[in-house]
């Protein structure tokens, strides 16, 4: 073999450009199944998380639908459902409604919207503001007597305020009954310290209310909004100081009265609509005005339960009560977040209704023992798995649109409702994802929210996690998640405080019932013959609390003090009644209590074992209340001292607290249930404390 032979053969151009478009054939690959490459998505139980029905297409699940298949009764085109029955007296009743929406609507329930409707309504408030027009003289009427009742309850109390020397508070008085003009007083009065300021009428406050516009020299300036403000209907009124509201009453009560029936029918659901079958966004995008409207009934309730408060017809106004219950249990069972929180405002609205009257008019023990009844047999409260599975079936319908829009399906993205999302389907649009990774992200989210996890949303940006298929997709997830997973733990949170306020207003009517039969208030605690507590106020309760409470008393030796021998095995006993459902997630210990009463020489509540009578204290007084750290339910002699019950709700641990955001729950002497903000005012809360609070909280 020659030398020449021998010699390896050298590359030319071609050979390196062969190897130069292979090498780059590679990287486009690489860079293409990195960035570019989608994967589709399959059906299955761990991606779609149903998987039927499908669309019109037969290729994708029909999220809206399926909602509809589980939230619809056999009787929703039935008179067995209230909202029909509603829907036909009262109509729609939503001028913001397109006629496509109100057609369909009308459609769900086998009704015509052509038919007029057969009964009148509107709230106190609308139709105070319409009565502008349609009935001047009574709305002027209205404005006139408003005014000088107002005028009176600010100088009442005034005159009844404890800081200002009666000299001084004297000549105030003067001023302002002769001049009528807040501007006047306010010049004279500039100089004024501060806590004495805060101790004037609220219209010689500097010429402002508290929360609303200047008060004018006389009635007629009012503005129209200013008297609504006041909420009138919120507390017992008659007609002859609210001339507008006899008629009011006279037509709107026939429509309350239909109310009342609809929602004790066997079903009372809203119907869903969508205006196409092909809107991909109709879950989250879904008006509910519906829902929405039924808040005005609530608000009709409450006015015409305080009427008939005022009338002493505490058998009506207790039906009016229990129907505004009815009413926030049916429209929380809508199905969404929206409507449980619509239906617990409503149930709020309920529980906050006041039913003593100033006077002799009262309700008696048996009318008490009824309305308790009453409230312990209402219809279940929405789960919270209910809208959690709604909530899941929206993000994951709006994560399907998006990924149809970004393969180009037309007609999909509706800008106008997720303007949030069109630049996350644009981005999608040229890079890839693995959808199967993003649905099982989102579904393993939900039932993270099912099992009570946090609901914060584990977002970590990093760069680098672009560059490849499954991180971008889990990071796409958890964008969606932070877009469009609505406040869930506030929802819960919202629920848990309304069943605490539930529970205060059993054990408020449940003392109320007691000073009935024994003539005063439970005592802070029971004594033996030396005067050695025996047992807690809760413990005199049970008896009023239901069949299982009562069963329990029943096996307590009364005679022998609360940790006795025998008496200790009922300290775990858990009931329900005593325990608040926010605290139970946080810190609650086995028979633990957060509820208190406040034990001081000027409170209801003494150390001396006797009962002591309401009648000594105004209604705006609280009897009961929450407190942060937990306590054995029968234990006697660690309630609240008035020392530490005078400090903000929250601040410390020995006194008023909760573990709900932003304020406590607390019982009022007459009846109703309020949330006290952690921001009160110290002079408020402690005439709340004490019984001398002439105001609302």
């Amino acid at each position: 073999m020659s030398e020449t032979e021998k010699k390896p053969k050298k590359w030319g151009c071609f050979h390196y450009l062969i190897i130069a478009a292979l090498c780059f054939a590679i990287l486009c690959y690489v860079a293409w199944s990195c960035l570019f490459r989608s994967i589709p998505l399959r059906i299955s139980k761990e991606t779609t998380y149903i998987t039927e029905p499908l669309d019109a297409t037969g290729k994708w699940v029909d999220y809206f639908r399926a909602m509809e298949l589980k939230l619809y009764p056999p009787e929703m085109k039935t008179d067995d459902n209230g909202v029909r029955v509603l829907t036909r007296a009262l109509g729609f009743g939503q001028e913001t409604a397109s006629p496509e929406f109100v057609k369909i609507y009308y459609e769900k329930l086998d009704l015509n919207p052509n038919v007029p409707p057969t009964h009148f309504f509107l709230e106190p408030e609308e139709y105070f503001k319409r009565a502008q027009t349609y009935k001047p003289d009574l709305y002027e009427a209205q404005k006139k007597k408003m005014y000088d009742r107002y005028v009176v309850s600010a100088l009442d109390d005034f005159r009844n305020n404890t800081f200002l020397a009666e000299e001084e508070k004297e000549r105030l008085i003067q001023e302002w009954e002769s001049s009528q003009s807040p501007s006047a007083i306010e010049e004279e009065t500039e100089n004024i310290d501060a806590e004495v300021e805060k101790t004037l009428p609220l219209p010689m406050r500097g010429g402002m209310m508290s929360s609303g516009p200047e008060l004018p020299q006389d009635y007629a300036a009012w503005e129209p909004n200013f008297y609504v403000d006041l909420q009138f209907y919120s507390r017992p009124w008659t007609v002859e100081e609210n001339p507008l509201m006899e008629d009011w009453l006279n037509d709107c009560s026939p429509a309350l009265d239909l109310i009342a029936e609809a929602v004790q029918k066997p079903a009372f659901m809203f119907p869903w609509v969508r205006l196409r079958d092909d809107d991909k966004f109709a879950m989250l995008a879904m008006l509910m005005p519906d829902v929405q409207a039924v808040r005005s009934y609530a608000r009709g309730f409450s006015a015409r339960a305080n009427s008939r408060i005022a009338q002493g017809d505490f058998d009506g106004a207790f039906e009016d009560i229990i129907a505004c219950y009815r009413l926030g249990r049916r429209a929380g069972h809508h199905g969404t977040t929206v409507g449980a929180l619509v239906g617990l405002a409503i149930e709020g609205i309920a529980c906050a209704i006041d039913f003593q009257f100033p006077g002799e008019k009262q309700p008696t023990a048996e009318q008490l023992r009824r309305f308790l009844d009453e409230i312990d047999n209402l219809f279940p409260r929405v789960a919270v798995e209910l809208f959690i599975e709604t909530e899941r079936f929206g993000i994951l319908e709006t994560v399907l649109s998006i990924k149809r829009s970004a393969a180009g399906d037309s007609g999909i993205i509706n800008t106008e409702y997720l303007s949030d999302t069109a630049p996350i389907s644009m981005a999608i649009s040229v890079i890839g994802v693995n959808w199967n990774v993003v649905f099982k992200h989102i579904n393993e989210r939900y039932d993270q929210l099912l099992a009570g996890s946090t609901t914060d949303v584990p977002f970590d940006f990093k760069p680098w996690k672009l560059l490849t298929l499954d991180a971008r997709s889990e990071l796409i997830a958890h964008t969606f998640e932070a877009l469009l997973v609505p406040a869930l733990g506030a929802a819960r949170e919202a629920i848990t405080r309304v069943e605490c306020s539930s529970h205060l207003k059993r054990l408020v009517l449940a003392m109320l019932i007691y000073e009935k039969e024994h003539a005063t208030l439970p005592p802070t605690f029971t004594v033996d013959a030396n005067g050695k507590p025996l047992h807690s106020w809760r413990v005199l309760l049970l008896p009023y609390l239901g069949e299982d409470a009562k069963k329990l008393y029943d096996q307590i030796r009364l005679d022998e003090p609360w940790d006795s021998e025998h008496n200790t095995q009922f300290h775990t006993t858990t009931l329900g009644v005593f325990q608040c459902p926010s605290a139970n997630k946080q810190k609650q210990v086995d028979g633990g209590t957060h509820y208190t009463v406040v034990v001081g020489n000027e409170t209801a509540f003494g150390t001396d074992g006797q009962g002591r009578s309401s009648n000594d204290f105004k209604k705006n007084m609280i009897l009961i209340s929450e407190r942060k750290d937990a306590i054995c339910w029968m234990r006697p002699d660690e309630e609240i001292s008035q020392t530490d019950a005078e400090f903000p709700p929250n601040k410390t641990s020995s006194g008023l607290g909760s573990f709900h955001t932003g304020g406590i729950n607390v019982a009022m002497k007459a009846g109703g249930v309020r949330f006290i903000s952690d921001t009160i005012d110290a002079g408020k809360q402690r005439e709340m404390i004490v019984g001398t609070d002439g105001e609302n909280p």
